[in-house]
């Protein structure tokens, strides 16, 4: 926030805008309109992003659910102590499958949450890499921009 501010005064300054209310608002309002749009491309590519990976380990996790000696020993489990509590044996069968498909969409969001991490740790390495590709450009002065 603080960059943002300084880059609106220095050119704001350098062009002469402080003199004009209207070029204030209007270098105001040009980057108000590119934080806001910055901040809506961001949100929708995570989302986005957070659905396929989501989709992908639900389809990996799933495939792994084989109903071996693990997975009905863990039904076992959940089955006992739903039945402990007074539910018939149909009843805790269920909750013990619910608990287990809630589990699994826990490690499902757990796992796609991380790799959203990854790609903003990503994308902040490749904008800094890019960074150092800039050289620096003095602003306008309002000689320049008239003439």
């Amino acid at each position: 926030m603080t960059g943002l501010v300084a880059t609106i005064l220095r050119n704001a300054l350098a062009l002469g805008a402080l003199k004009n209310p209207a070029n204030i608002l209007t270098i105001a309002c040009w980057f108000q309109v590119c934080r806001l749009f910055g901040a809506e491309i961001g949100k929708t590519i995570i989302v986005r992003f957070l659905a396929v990976q989501g989709t992908l380990h639900y389809t990996r996790l799933s495939q792994h659910i084989d109903g071996g000696w693990l997975t009905e020993e863990r039904l076992r489990q959940l089955i006992s102590a739903a039945f402990s509590n007074g539910s018939g044996l149909d009843d805790a069968r269920d909750k013990a499958l619910v608990v287990l498909g809630l589990s699994l969409k826990q490690q499902v969001g757990l796992l796609a949450i991380s790799d959203g991490f990854v790609l903003i740790a990503l994308c902040a390495l490749f904008c800094l890499v890019i960074m150092g590709f800039l050289k620096y450009v003095p602003p306008l002065t309002e000689a320049q921009v008239k003439g």
